[in-house]
């Protein structure tokens, strides 16, 4: 018997070495190639860098950063931009960087503040301390804090309390209670704005909308949702459309040299949908605008709630329902039905304006 155990005990550190072992030359091959990325900034002061891009196939995020990019070349169209991705970020690389050169800072946007995607949200926090003394401009975010995270919450509201400037934009209600409590450090202005891909528009398309397409997490912030919806595609509504089951995750990476390609292939699948019901997130927002009718349904984060009641409520064509046993023949019926589906980014100007004057 000991001598099982004594075998178990060296297969559990062989174990241990090698996963140590691998994860060092993870970390070092991505040291060196943010080293490689970084070597291409040149050395001009008055820079902005835009940090923790998606290198990831999440088509949301990827969204969110292609707008960021578009927005940045309308309102500043002579700054220069550096892109940092996510994942050349760590602790080593970001030393890399040059903190004279950028008179500010951008993180991009998304839901990964909090402790659902804490891997993402240390990122953040790399960015934010290391430039802490620099105007850092967080653009819209989901903040998500489970009730086990309370030591998380005082860490993150202790770093941001250090920064010199900070400004952190909010795309919906998300943690009231862990705002606040920023809030209190008076050195964070705190302010609710739509989600970054609202700054695009594709609503004007002369694509035949022939299909009706199902998007649904099958990830940590799903709420289950799958069976039913199955379910429903049985009915009679349903069972003689072109069902179309899609998701805006793809299972490669996308850098910014081809991020516009791999967006717009999403947004075609979208602009040939009569009618998407999702609950993600950026299915809505894809929705919104490409001018597709949707139901959208709550996720773990209720982020897909926050938007919808911040800014969405007013389109026709959107709607969002609490439970899924909500979606019903006559309510799908009532959307193939629904006219007028035009969407306008100019509506939000005065937030899109908001943003542009926090950036130096």
């Amino acid at each position: 018997m000991s001598k099982i155990r004594n075998i178990l005990k060296k297969s559990s550190l062989l174990k241990k070495i090698v996963f140590a072992w691998r994860s060092y030359k993870k970390t070092y091959q991505t040291n060196k190639l943010a080293k490689q990325w970084i070597s291409h900034f040149d050395k001009n002061r008055n820079k902005i860098l835009l940090a923790l891009t998606p290198e990831y196939g999440n088509i949301g995020d990827q969204l969110i950063a292609f707008a960021t990019t578009q927005f940045l070349s309308d309102y500043f169209p002579k700054k220069q931009i550096d892109e940092l991705p996510m994942k050349l970020v760590t602790e080593k690389s970001i030393k890399y960087l040059n903190t004279s050169l950028y008179s500010t800072v951008i993180i991009s946007g998304g839901g990964y503040f909090g402790s659902l995607w804490f891997d993402f949200e240390k990122k953040s926090r790399l960015i934010i301390d290391y430039y802490k003394n620099t105007n850092i401009v967080v653009f819209p975010q989901t903040i998500y804090y489970d009730d086990n995270s309370l030591y998380e919450q005082k860490q993150a509201i202790k770093l941001y309390s250090q920064c010199s400037s900070l400004e952190l934009f909010i795309r919906d209600n998300s943690y009231s209670t862990f705002i606040r409590n920023v809030s209190d450090s008076m050195k964070t202005h705190i302010y609710n704005i739509p989600d970054m891909a609202m700054y695009l528009e594709f609503s004007h398309s002369e694509q035949k909308r022939t299909n009706i397409t199902i998007c649904l997490r099958k990830d940590k912030e799903s709420t289950n949702s799958n069976e039913f919806i199955q379910e429903l595609c049985k009915t009679d509504t349903l069972k003689t459309q072109n069902i179309n089951y899609t998701d805006t995750i793809v299972p490669y990476e996308i850098y910014p040299q081809n991020r516009e390609c791999e967006i717009m292939k999403k947004v075609q699948e979208f602009q040939e949908s009569k009618l998407v019901i999702a609950d993600r997130l950026h299915a809505m927002i894809l929705c919104l605008i490409t001018g597709t009718p949707c139901i959208a349904l709550n996720n773990i984060s209720k982020k897909v709630e926050g938007v919808w009641k911040l800014w969405l409520q007013d389109y026709p064509y959107i709607v969002f329902v609490n439970q899924v046993d909500e979606i019903t023949e006559n309510l799908i019926k009532k959307m193939l039905n629904t006219t007028q589906n035009q969407y306008n980014n100019s509506q939000y100007k005065e937030y899109w304006d908001l943003l542009a004057s926090k950036i130096n």
